[in-house]
């Protein structure tokens, strides 16, 4: 599943998982964004992880917060915090004014790992830009790691984002990217996304013990606390452990701050504010001008809160006026600049001196320690302490609050002139100025889906009042893409009202919207919204409609899509090809699947590309072309296996296709490799394509190396996988290749259980019964011969073989045919089953087919012999027999099926009856008893009456 916008997100559709076949799911992509971020964001010092693809980083966020020349040294906690390097996870839980990020930040000083900080705010609760932060402070720290959009080569799927897979990826890069780590998340309480929680849980569970993870928060997070204590793998400095002690009191008023106390004044207002890190600060800002300090001292009594109102009160009332003003106005700042804080607020008067600007005034309030912190070793970003930051945006809505819409408003008006759109969004709407907002998400939607912050789009749009949306027709599109991919199956119940509402908005309907694409302006902005309109149309119908109109919805939106937008382009022709698959048109599907693979090369997709290669080689399969689809698969593999580095997620179902043409060729031991790789990259990102049928290839590949039992381990897990997906289409394939390899290692029985539990009857299935799937219908030929009815399965498999034939489909014709020269041969009519046979070879010769025939045990092999002796293709079928000669037994089944009638013998011989009994009861002659009964002995390689019921129980032929 692919995203339109980005590969950082997908759009499912409600669609299943493609459970390996061509008649169901296909892709959706998308590719690289294009365009660099505009220079001018150096000025609010922006960095980008890559440039052309990048989620912007504000660069204060990922440093390391300066520390205060008058810092007061915390020794026991830093040696706390080395002491738990060789522990998984260090927690710092406290509330607010405990100086957690005081102390990382001096840690950060003298720590002998390389440290890499994130500071998270609310804004961060989109995994794609948590990541994105999380990428950037290692690479800041030094890390040789990688950003996460080159990791991605143009990301993974991110919703439904299996968490594995993101995991996966920073997991394989850390081992390698740094010999040792320390990675802070301050101020972690930001954080309530379940998704960033879980990823968290799951790195905690797998991190690599050269890799130290930090939290500051101020409580404890929903994370597995108790299991990590109990394996000693948690270091945890808490509330308790961050109260100054008298010692460090001390040294805090008389060394860091400059006062006279004595040490029993210390210890009283210790005492008082029970070691309060922001309580000992503003009573040291208090007492700074105090004649007469235990005065104050005795005032202080009650609750943390009373103190804490009290004592910044009495610091906030000795400020100048227009200090006071100034830092009322700014309050409504996450965080400050000089030129922020002048658009906002103004140049404040008084101390200190109002010609230098706001420049100096936060200079001055971070040198007074006045509840100002710097963000950057510049000193261009500071924030002010966060309960600091209450008080006065308190005081600002209950004294001043007819200012608070003109504040918001200038800084929406800063942010979105210095290219923050999203602080702009957020001040438009504090300001109520939801005309601008909508503007503004319009204008950063396309990014936001390019980037996978699907949350924050959603969560923009949903706070406009519906009448702003419905007049901007894109904005409707950009949200219906973004429920689409947040939640397919919701977005369906509102689909129509939704296309409907957009269509209004370009003055449509939507059954005109192909000749309203037609009639307009070429090169004009509504010919690309219409067009993006016509591909979001295609991509909600293609699994209900006529397919022949969504054809027609895709080609337009091909054709009216500018050059510049190779992305949507390429989205374009995926869909297009996915179209042209579900309708049988292999070859059209190929070539299309081709064409979006050179549009995503050509863009810089990663993903793009090794996805549509990836289906280009599956339809090659289909074709029959099995070298062209392991040279496409291979080119897959290459492109993603990077320098160095473990494969990365979407190379599994690459390294399973690969694995499934080898093993047609009867490359086993090589074919085994792939699987299994593709497997572990599968089970480690939960892909569950590559799941699906990677067990399915390996189950076959353990059946034809002889390991029966742990070939039907692995058919069982891709139905376990199954399970997973609630589609039924894929749980009903992988119990068919279940009855498969049964039938492979003879035990009819457990086959006849599948085929009556999915209603088969007579070479069909009953009317009630779900829709058959190809490998079904194999299978079920396959039991129908196994029972000795071979006349039974011939209408299925020629009905099957006139179908595959004319869609192009000669990988399942040849398996067709074979099984049909069977079924001639069985029912004695080997002329015929020559012929039969002669096509398939023909077919198969050129492409190495093996499998598909050794497979079919001495059977085959007997009319390869006679084939070939008759001029079939001898020489290949010379090959294939050696083939024959060298492949172990497959769990010792029946290499020969029993006929009908033999089985009849059999069944009567198993009660106990004589040839003369026999003969009777069947009425036939006694010398064709003892012919059947021969035949039976050496299908079943026995020489006895008892030794034959006894085989044809443990093969569970009869009961």
């Amino acid at each position: 599943n692919f995203s339109p916008f980005e590969e950082g997100v997908s759009l499912p559709f409600g669609t299943a998982p493609r459970c390996y076949n061509h008649s169901t799911s296909a892709p959706f992509y998308g590719t690289a964004a294009e365009g660099n971020l505009p220079s001018h964001r150096s000025k609010v010092h922006f960095i980008s992880m890559e440039p052309h693809t990048a989620t912007p980083i504000l660069f204060p966020k990922v440093q390391v917060p300066p520390t205060r020349p008058q810092l007061v040294s915390r020794q026991r906690l830093l040696q706390a915090l080395d002491q738990g390097l060789h522990r998984r996870l260090t927690l710092i839980s406290a509330p607010a004014g405990y100086g957690k990020s005081t102390l990382l930040s001096e840690w950060a000083g003298v720590c002998s790992w390389p440290l890499g900080w994130v500071t998270l705010e609310a804004g961060d609760n989109d995994l794609e830009r948590f990541l994105a932060y999380l990428f950037s402070a290692m690479q800041v720290a030094g890390a040789g790691t990688a950003s996460l959009d080159e990791i991605l080569g143009a990301r993974i799927p991110m919703q439904p984002l299996p968490l594995e897979a993101m995991l996966a990826i920073l997991l394989n890069q850390l081992p390698m990217a740094v010999e040792r780590m320390v990675l802070v998340l301050d101020d972690y309480h930001h954080i309530d996304s379940p998704e960033i929680h879980g990823f968290i849980s799951e790195l905690l569970e797998h991190l690599p013990p050269n890799i130290h993870l930090v939290i500051a928060t101020r409580a404890d997070p929903p994370l597995p606390l108790a299991r990590l204590r109990a394996r000693d793998q948690l270091n945890e400095i808490t509330e308790s452990e961050l109260r100054f002690s008298d010692q460090e009191a001390y040294a805090f008023f008389n060394q860091g701050m400059g006062l006279q106390l004595t040490s029993e004044q210390v210890g009283e207002l210790g005492a008082r504010t029970e070691g309060w890190v922001t309580g000992l600060q503003l009573a040291g800002l208090s007492l700074k001008d105090r004649q007469q300090p235990a005065e104050l001292i005795a005032t202080l009594a009650g609750t943390h809160r009373y103190i804490l109102d009290y004592l910044l009160e009495e610091v906030f009332s000795d400020l100048p006026a227009d200090l006071q003003t100034f830092l009322l106005r700014t309050s409504i700042l996450e965080r400050l600049s000089p030129g922020l804080c002048d658009a906002v607020a103004g140049s404040p008067g008084g101390e200190p001196d109002p010609s230098q600007g706001p420049d100096a005034t936060l200079a001055h309030m971070d040198a007074a320690n006045l509840f100002v912190v710097a963000l950057d070793s510049q000193r261009q970003w500071y924030r002010y302490h966060p309960l600091f930051a209450g008080f006065l945006r308190h005081r600002l809505e209950t004294r001043h609050a007819g200012e608070l819409p003109g504040l918001h408003r200038r800084a929406a008006a800063w942010f979105a002139d210095h290219a923050m759109p999203r602080e702009a969004v957020a001040h438009s709407l504090a300001a109520g100025d939801t005309a601008q907002a909508a503007d503004l998400i319009q204008a950063q939607s396309r990014d936001l889906l390019r980037r996978g912050e699907i949350t924050t789009l959603r969560r923009w749009i949903a706070a406009l009042p519906e009448a702003e949306v419905e007049t901007r027709p894109l904005l409707g599109l950009r949200r219906a893409w973004a429920v689409l991919m947040h939640n397919p199956a919701t977005f369906h119940e509102t689909a129509g009202q939704q296309v409907a509402q957009i269509a209004l908005g370009f003055g449509i309907q939507p059954g005109d919207l192909l000749a309203a694409l037609s009639e307009s302006e070429p090169g004009s902005a509504r010919r690309a919204e219409l067009a993006e309109f016509a591909m979001l149309l295609a991509y909600i119908q293609r699994d209900t409609r006529d397919v022949h109109e969504t054809i027609e919805l895709f080609k337009a939106a091909f054709e009216y899509l500018p050059e510049s937008e190779a992305l949507l382009r390429g989205f374009t022709l995926a869909g297009l090809a996915s179209t042209y698959a579900r309708a049988g048109a292999i070859k059209q599907a190929e070539q299309t699947f081709a064409r979006a693979a050179r549009i995503s090369l050509q863009s810089g997709s990663t993903y793009g590309y090794v996805a549509t290669t990836d289906w280009q080689a599956t339809m090659q399969a289909e074709l029959g072309q099995l070298r062209a689809a392991a040279g496409t698969y291979r080119a897959a593999i290459t492109k993603l296996s990077g320098q160095g580095h473990l494969p990365l997620p979407l190379s599994g179902h690459a390294y399973v296709g690969l694995a499934a043409v080898l093993f047609e060729w009867n490359e086993l031991a090589d074919a085994l490799r792939q699987v299994q790789t593709g497997l572990e990259i599968g089970e480690r990102v939960r892909d569950i394509d590559a799941l699906l049928k990677g067990y399915v290839v390996q189950a076959r590949l353990l059946q034809a190396l002889g390991r029966p039992a742990e070939a039907r381990e692995s058919a069982l897990e891709s139905e376990r996988v199954a399970r997973e997906t609630n589609y039924p289409g894929c749980l009903q394939e992988a119990q068919a290749w279940t009855a498969h390899l049964a039938l492979t290692a003879g035990d009819i029985q457990a086959a006849s259980s599948w085929a009556s539990g999915r209603g088969f009857a007579g070479g069909t299935t009953d009317q009630a019964a779900p829709p058959v799937h190809e490998v079904e219908l194999f299978t079920y030929a396959r039991l129908l011969m196994a029972r000795g009815k071979a006349a039974e399965a011939l209408p299925l498999l020629e009905g099957l073989s006139t179908s595959q034939e004319q869609v192009g489909r000669v990988q399942a014709l040849v398996e067709s045919l074979s099984l049909q020269a069977l079924c001639l041969r069985s029912t004695g009519r080997t002329d015929q089953a020559e012929q039969v046979l002669g096509r398939a070879l023909l077919l198969a010769e050129p492409e190495g087919y093996s499998r598909v025939f050794i497979q079919a045990g001495p059977a085959m092999a007997a009319l390869l012999r006679s084939a070939a002796a008759r001029g079939h293709t001898p020489e290949y079928a010379r090959r294939l027999l050696e083939g024959f000669a060298e492949a172990p037994k497959e769990g010792g089944g029946v290499v020969d099926p029993l006929s009908e009638r033999e089985l009849e013998v059999l069944r009567l011989v198993a009660d106990g009856l004589t040839n003369a009994e026999i003969s009777a009861e069947l009425v036939i002659a006694h010398s064709t008893v003892k012919t059947h009964i021969n035949r039976i002995y050496s299908k079943l390689g026995v020489r006895t009456r008892t030794q034959a019921v006894a085989r044809a129980r443990q093969l569970r032929i009869i009961p």
